[in-house]
């Protein structure tokens, strides 16, 4: 009884391995050694981080910032990769600050197993436009990781649009309102702004239910109608002009008729007729000219009486008749300043001007189409009477024959001329036989200035005065002259007298006297009408 207890010192624990000496494979096998002699070594299991397999993982994004307008939908993928010994039971959080998405929640992944998961954002059509922060975080057990996610939400184009709409709106009813003012029917417009008024409640409504679809037919709607108002406000806009300034317009629009008539019917027609009246008077005296130099040619006896009376009488006639014009066109002119200034006239001027338009537009057409006819018929005449040749390259072989001496004769249907052209002076050379030398001397030098003052007075003189039309061509006139004695020839006719005539005009030209050869030939020209 008396004996003591031995008491026994032990070395700390020491690990030997997992799961050894009959531990659990998740266990540390440890021993101690134990002093004095008769102690006990002593062994344990105890549970150690050491001995639990490892489990882990990797988890990282396809982006790590992304833009997304609102109403629409993008995505991202989420990756997870398995690092561990064991298989692994995901479950995948957020924390947000704005969006919805749509993702996998729990995925099983086994050794060595990758995937990739993918998450749809989708900030709603209400969502304000800014830069927001995603935080996705993946755990297992007490495992647990983070990653983050940057959400740029930029605006929708039909909101943008929307805003538009609703800033325009109250422009329009102005507009509206200032054209109903004045007194202009714009009841359908108000009825049109009122509807777009409730179109655009209902699209705030749709932009809080978040339906991108219905909101995008309700803006075209409304677009729709705005461009509908807006093209009959341009139109309204017009009248509302005239209305504003209908007594300016109304005084410009007077102002423009009275200028119209004073041009018209004051200015115009006295230019015109200051003009006509110096045109006739210079007519006068060229007709005068014509005169003395008819007289000329008849007291140097270049001229028969006949012709002479004759000359003489046409152009004594038409300087009566110059006179006459110029003596009515000073009357004119003094009946336009006493009397086409007077408001009489000029009211009734402005009464007839509606009807006076019209009828001028019809009688221009119809002097036109006459015109026409005429040209027409003129072309049929002159292919007829050439029968297929030119008048240049009848001048042209004329004037060759000429150089030559003599005209060219060929027989056939459609050429006969004549014969040599030192035959055609004879006519007039006989009454040269038998002068004395002096008055032979002194007719030259009359000839040589009846020559040119004949010049003078083909320059100055309008061959309008005797043909009744505009200046022609005498070479091709007289062509056609020729063209037509042949016709007449062929049909059996006696040409004789005609071709006497038409040696008279060929030997005025060579003298250079062309208002006699005028005269000859339109006198011709009416004995070949008379045929």
């Amino acid at each position: 009884l008396g004996q003591a207890m031995q008491i026994c010192n032990c070395t700390e624990w020491s690990d030997e391995s997992c799961g050894a000496g009959g531990c659990d494979f998740d266990k540390m096998y440890q021993t101690r050694v134990c002093n004095p002699a008769g102690c006990a070594n002593e062994i344990q299991c105890i549970y150690k981080p050491e001995c639990i397999p490892e489990k882990d993982f990797k988890v990282f994004l396809s982006d790590q910032n992304v833009r997304v307008k609102q109403g629409e939908n993008t995505k991202v993928i989420l990756n997870l990769e398995n690092i561990g010994d064991k298989p692994l039971d995901l479950t995948i959080n957020t924390e947000k600050e704005c969006c919805s998405l749509n993702y996998t929640k729990k995925i099983r992944l086994g050794k060595d197993e990758t995937t990739s998961l993918s998450v749809n954002i989708h900030p709603e059509l209400s969502q304000e436009i800014g830069e927001y922060l995603i935080n996705f975080y993946v755990s297992e057990a007490e495992i647990k990781k983070k990653v983050g996610l940057k959400v740029l939400v930029e605006k929708n184009q039909l909101i943008e649009e929307l805003e538009q709409i609703k800033e325009k709106l109250p422009k329009l009813e102005k507009n509206i309102e200032e054209l109903n003012n004045l007194g202009i029917n714009v009841k359908a417009l108000s009825e049109k702004v009122e509807e777009i008024k409730q179109e655009f409640k209902k699209a705030n409504q749709t932009i809080l239910n978040d339906n991108l679809t219905a909101l995008a037919n309700q803006v075209e709607k409304m677009k729709e109608e705005i461009n509908h108002i807006d093209s009959e406000l341009l139109r309204l806009e017009i009248q509302e002009f005239l209305l504003k300034n209908k007594w300016n317009i109304l005084a410009g629009l007077v102002l423009i008729i009275i200028l119209s008539y004073f041009l018209s019917q004051v200015i115009i027609p006295y230019i015109i007729l200051t003009r006509e009246i110096k045109m006739l008077s210079k007519e006068g005296e060229n007709l005068l000219a014509t005169r003395r130099a008819t007289e000329k040619q008849y007291f140097m006896r270049k001229m028969d009486e006949k012709t002479f009376r004759d000359v003489l009488g046409k152009t004594q006639q038409q300087i009566l008749r110059n006179r006459n014009e110029i003596k009515s066109r000073k009357e004119e002119k003094d009946k336009i300043l006493k009397e086409r200034i007077k408001p009489q006239a000029i009211i009734k001027w402005i009464f007839y001007l509606p009807m006076r338009i019209p009828r001028s537009i019809i009688n221009k057409i119809r002097k036109k189409e006459e015109l026409e006819r005429k040209e027409a018929e003129k072309k049929e005449e002159m292919k007829r009477l050439l029968r297929g040749r030119s008048i240049e390259d009848i001048l042209k072989k004329k004037k060759e024959s000429e150089k030559a001496g003599e005209f060219t004769k060929k027989k056939g249907p459609e050429h006969e001329e004549y014969g040599k052209v030192e035959e055609l002076k004879k006519v007039r050379k006989k009454k040269e036989i038998g002068k004395p030398e002096e008055e032979a001397a002194k007719g030259k030098n009359e000839e040589e200035e009846t020559k040119g003052l004949g010049t003078r007075i083909k320059e100055k003189l309008s061959l309008r005065k005797f043909f009744g039309r505009k200046e022609r061509n005498i070479d091709k006139a007289l062509i056609l002259a020729e063209l037509k004695i042949r016709d007449l020839r062929k049909n059996g006719k006696d040409t004789s007298e005609l071709e006497e005539d038409i040696d008279l005009i060929k030997e005025d030209l060579k003298m250079d006297l062309k208002v006699i050869a005028l005269y000859r030939l339109r006198k011709l020209e009416k004995k070949l009408e008379g045929m």
